[in-house]
């Protein structure tokens, strides 16, 4: 299944190094195309097929050298145009792009997943012009609050350009660490750190879902942004799969059963399989491997080179680095308790990070049938979110947690709304009602 998605992508590559939207379209996107090369990345990663390793090198060449590195015709640099393929076979721009941010925040992330699996420092030396274009046609649009308009002529801040943002800038930071220069690697870290807290201030609603933009209303019924956009967060790095926040997300999106609708949405079908691997529910990425191998077997359209590199990247995760865990949970909510029964299928490096349930008072772990010691297990915070931390885990390994709930809060939503309501609170509405009264009396008073 890899190989064929991999290969689906060599198809729609040209001799020029550009990769096409299909092997049958004339159509060159470079956002699709980033996306394209990240997945030929991870394919020569699993495969050792370097077919695959010179193919994405060939695209981040083309990209590199088709930036606008003047002023584009929407007034900035380091952007680049959507292509058109001739009928003679050369390459046309169409000077115009569907967004200046996400564009240059993917060909970034692609460079740096080129270093990720070839340590190649002379090849980020190279691109180092590159790179700094880049960063400046995703700054030309990023206003004070650290996020960016979609264009310079469409002055809307979407969350998925946004999220792409993040992890463009953090990669641009990580490569500069690569190259030596510190000071400015920190300060893209930093600021890519700025970008996530802005999404998260902004886009996060009260309801636990993301909006696709600001202000807008959202209709999870709504494939396309309304639900999609919700698997971004995660999928680029945003959010923890593991969060409070992630599960949360997977409640809301899984009672639209958000897995029937995407894989009938083909652009997106694959993208939510990976964000379905992140937040824990491989057997959800089993389906929808499954119902996507059945609906287009031949990759027809609407399957483009983006669809098959998010195939490979849930593929990659899924059975290399991914530390798979078949889990088959059990809620017993008579009884307080969550159950977990995990069969561990492969870790690089042999240690399990599980996330424990913000209304969790004590747990209790079995390893191979060995019962373990709560206090022997290490915990690690990261923000508000809790995780244990098992080591020494090797393929096939099983382990069974049982956590056991406070009955008073059953999610981190409900134990915020019952703490809005406090002494301080409730002596301030008093406080209220008692002056309303007053001048309630003085008007009714003056008026006889």
């Amino acid at each position: 299944m890899l190989r064929k998605e991999a290969n689906y992508i060599l198809a729609s590559q040209t001799k020029t190094g550009s990769i096409k939207l299909t092997p049958t379209s004339q159509d060159i996107i470079p956002y699709f195309s980033n996306i394209a090369a990240v997945g030929l990345l991870k394919a020569y990663k699993l495969t050792g097929n370097s077919t695959y390793l010179i193919a994405a090198k060939n695209w981040l060449d083309w990209y590199s050298i088709h930036q606008n590195k003047g002023i584009d015709i929407k007034g900035i640099s380091g952007t680049i145009y959507d292509f058109k393929l001739l009928s003679n076979g050369s390459e046309a721009p169409t000077f115009d792009y569907d967004s200046s941010d996400s564009y240059a925040a993917t060909y970034l992330w692609a460079i740096y997943e080129y270093f990720l699996v070839t340590n190649d420092t002379s090849y980020l030396k190279q691109r180092k012009e590159n790179i700094q274009l880049a960063l400046n046609a995703i700054f030309s649009t990023m206003d004070k609050d650290n996020l960016t308009y979609a264009k310079p002529d469409y002055k809307v801040k979407y969350l998925m350009d946004n999220c792409e943002v993040y992890r463009g800038v953090y990669s641009a930071g990580k490569i500069l660490l690569a190259l030596g220069s510190s000071s400015y690697g920190i300060e893209l870290i930093k600021k890519s750190e700025s970008i996530r807290n802005s999404i998260l201030s902004t886009f996060l609603a009260k309801e636990g879902y993301f909006i696709w933009a600001p202000s807008v209303n959202v209709n999870l019924n709504n494939f396309y942004p309304d639900l999609m956009a919700n698997f971004w967060p995660i999928v680029m790095g945003v959010v923890d799969g593991n969060s409070s926040t992630a599960q949360r997300i997977f409640d809301l999106l899984s009672a639209n059963k958000y897995w029937d609708v995407s894989v009938s949405k083909s652009s997106a079908a694959m993208s939510s399989a990976y964000f379905s691997y992140l937040v824990g529910r491989s057997n959800i990425t089993q389906v929808l491997f499954a119902k996507a191998s059945a609906l287009y077997p031949g990759n027809e359209w609407p399957w483009n080179v983006a669809e098959a590199a998010w195939t490979i990247l849930a593929f990659y995760r899924f059975n290399v680095s991914g530390y798979l865990v078949v889990n088959n949970s059990r809620i017993d909510e008579n009884q307080n308790k969550l159950s977990l029964n995990l069969t561990f299928g492969g870790c690089g490096n042999g240690t399990l990070k599980i996330f424990v349930p913000v209304n969790c008072k004590n747990f209790s772990i079995t390893f191979n049938n060995l019962s373990l010691n709560s206090g022997t297990i290490k915990t690690s915070l990261v923000g508000l979110d809790k995780y244990l931390q098992v080591s020494n885990v090797n393929t096939g390994d099983k382990i069974v947690i049982l956590f056991f709930l406070n009955s008073s809060s059953s999610s981190s939503l409900q134990s915020q709304e019952s703490n809005l309501f406090t002494p301080e609170v409730f002596f301030a509405v008093v406080i209220s009602l008692v002056l309303f009264f007053v001048v309630l009396f003085i008007s009714k008073h003056r008026s006889s």
